[in-house]
Order: C-alpha cells, then structure tokens, then sequence
C-alpha cells in the first residue's frame, strides 16, 4: 500500500515539474508573441456590463530599453485618447484585459495554431520625461507611422488629449495553439516578467512547435502539391468545357 501511494505521489510530482516547464516555455512564447506584434484587443466594460473589444496600437516595452520610466520587463505601452471608447469605460470601470494574437498570414494560414493569451492585469497612466517620451514617441512611430498624427505633446498632433500608458499584466490565459500540441493554461505573472536576453525576442513561431516544425513543412508541401495539381486540373477542365461548349 504505501509502495503503491509513493509511486502515485512520484508520478504527480512529474506531472506538476512537466506543467511547470510547460507554463516557463509558454511565457516565453508569449513574452516574445508581445514583443512582435503591435495592435492588440483592449477588452472593457460598458455602463450596462456588456463586453466592448476593440482594437488599440501597442509597443512592448522590451522594445523601448532606451526608456526609463517604463518597467522593461514585457509590459504593452498604450497611447490612447481620451476620447476613445476604450479610456472612458476604463475610466468608469478599471476591469480591464487584453487580448494579443500572432498575426494570420495569408488566406490558407491557420489562425488557430497560432499562440494568443488574454493578459489580466491594471493599467497605469505614464509620468515621463521630456527625453524619455520623446524616445518612446520614436519607437511607437516605427511600429505605428500614422500615430504620429495623434502623439501627445507634438506640435503637428492633430488630437490633443492622448496619453501614453502601461498595462502591467499580472497573470496570462494562454492558447499555445491545438491542445495535443501546445500550452493552454495560465501563466503566472512571475513566469511571464522573468528577465529575457535580447537574443531571446523572436518571432514566437520560429520555435513555437520546435519539435513537429519538420513535419508540418512536409505536410505543408505535400497540401501545396496537391493544390497546384488540383488547380492545374481544374484549369484544364475549364479549357474542356469551353472548346466543347463554343
């Protein structure tokens, strides 16, 4: 009997050392998923309760090291206006979360084998510097060129009542992509915010599915084959039926 209760109590302990690592790797997929992208769902409550989603610029601020009054540990950077959905029902209701997804690319691209995660935390209105807003306006520019139209404190701004902020997340619902092959399942916000090397900020799909990557290119040009062959044949049938019909 208790040869019986070790064994079951080694085997959790291997299920929950093999979940930990799992959750590790998970938040690196989406530390860098943040990093990459740059327009996110900013999810919201009306004054009824309803559930608004809509879509906000962003910059992680690992990609902002020049700027010192952000935390640099992989937190989304907002600029919003005042004006904007999105600020008046955080204004009324801080309940707030974020939802970041890899980009779809392409009409036969799978958007569900891609990672995504709802990010929960608080958002914090930012007090910069002169020299500090200005670099963080340089690096939002470069991912978002048009927001130079709306940036706060700029001589060309069109919009005069946009504020820059952080979300600091302290827990992510993760979708790693399809279940029998990726994380689903919470990160802690400590996972999420451990310190990253530069060189570790790719594009989450390079090693997203390191193992089956080899196989899924196979299987991708096997489907792409197929595809040239069956339109190749279509087109021949569309000929056909021309030259029979005229």
């Amino acid at each position: 009997m208790l040869a019986a209760f070790g064994l079951v109590l080694n085997l959790l302990l291997l299920l929950v050392a093999a979940n930990s690592h799992r959750e590790r790797h998970a938040a690196v997929v989406a530390r860098r998923m943040v990093n990459f992208e740059s327009n996110l769902h900013f999810n919201s409550l009306r004054t009824d309760g309803t559930p608004v989603s809509l879509v906000e610029y962003y910059v992680s601020s690992d990609s902002c090291p020049d700027v010192d009054g952000l935390s640099n540990n992989g937190n989304p950077i907002l600029l919003l206006s005042k004006m904007s959905t999105s600020y008046k029902n955080w204004q009324r209701n801080s309940s707030v979360s974020l939802t970041i997804e890899k980009e779809k690319w392409g009409h036969f691209d799978s958007a569900m084998r891609k990672p995504r995660g709802n990010f929960f935390g608080t958002l914090k209105k930012l007090e910069l510097s002169h020299r500090d807003a200005r670099h963080l306006a340089r690096h939002f520019v470069i991912r978002h060129p048009d927001a130079r139209h709306w940036l706060p404190g700029q001589g060309e701004s069109h919009v005069h009542d946009t504020q820059w902020f952080e979300f600091q997340v302290e827990s992510v619902y993760f979708i790693g992509g399809f279940g029998d092959r990726a994380y689903i399942g919470n990160i802690s916000g400590e996972a999420y915010h451990k310190k990253l090397g530069i060189d570790k900020i790719v594009d989450p799909c390079e090693y997203l599915h390191l193992d089956e990557r080899r196989g899924h290119e196979e299987a991708t040009q096997q489907q792409d084959s197929a595809f040239d062959r069956d339109s190749l044949q279509g087109f021949f049938q569309f000929i056909k039926s021309i030259v029979t019909r005229y």
